[in-house]
């Protein structure tokens, strides 16, 4: 996978031929052909474990978790946020898979669904520990909190991903601003807003 990764990279993905990562690997173009069936699978190969690495290093950012709730969905978000400095994100002419949009290849597709629903689930179970040690309201639906948060690191996810000027260190201040506004209505230290008070 790194013969094609270094294509990537340096050539481009469309550029890049599997007979070219064929010979740059020294095996034959069949034998690329039976491990990966068609370049999208090795660019699917090549992201899967990008994002394996990823969501493994927010797992362990999270454990244990802060005793604060908004610290906790930070300090995952902020790992997650390192995918930007992957070598797949840095694939010219193949930026799709990290903007969530349908590529029409089924095997890309379900690396970028996979993802952004195992990112959804480790926020849930964060939620989900909050509200066991009493940090986390318990009328608020974990999954709805979930895509909220999940909403406003996307977007900051974009602007990375479609402005290269933009750093993920600018990107971080902004989250940490936000996302504690989230968690101002969210913790249990905050009555319940009923509809006749807004």
């Amino acid at each position: 996978m790194s013969s094609a990764q270094e294509l990537f990279v340096t050539g481009g993905y469309r550029k890049t031929t599997m007979g070219a990562i064929a010979d740059r690997a020294g095996v034959g173009v069949a034998t690329v052909f039976r491990r990966f069936k068609s370049k999208e699978g090795v660019l699917a190969a090549l992201s899967r474990r990008d994002i394996e690495r990823i969501l493994a290093g927010a797992a362990a950012a999270i454990a244990p978790p802060p005793s604060d709730p908004a610290r906790g969905i930070l300090k995952l978000l902020s790992a997650v946020l390192e995918m930007h400095s992957t070598p797949s994100t840095r694939i010219h002419g193949q930026t799709r898979i990290w903007l969530l949009v349908p590529t029409g290849h089924r095997e890309i597709d379900q690396v970028v669904t996979s993802s952004d629903s195992r990112l959804q689930a480790m926020i849930v179970e964060l939620l989900a520990h909050y509200r066991r040690v009493g940090r986390f309201q318990k009328n608020i639906d974990l999954h709805d909190a979930a895509i909220i948060i999940f909403g406003v690191f996307y977007h900051h996810y974009l602007r990375i991903a479609l402005h290269r000027h933009v750093r993920t260190a600018e990107v971080e201040i902004d989250l940490a601003r936000q996302i504690p506004l989230l968690f101002k209505t969210w913790t249990s230290q905050f009555p319940r807003v009923r509809k006749n008070d807004t």
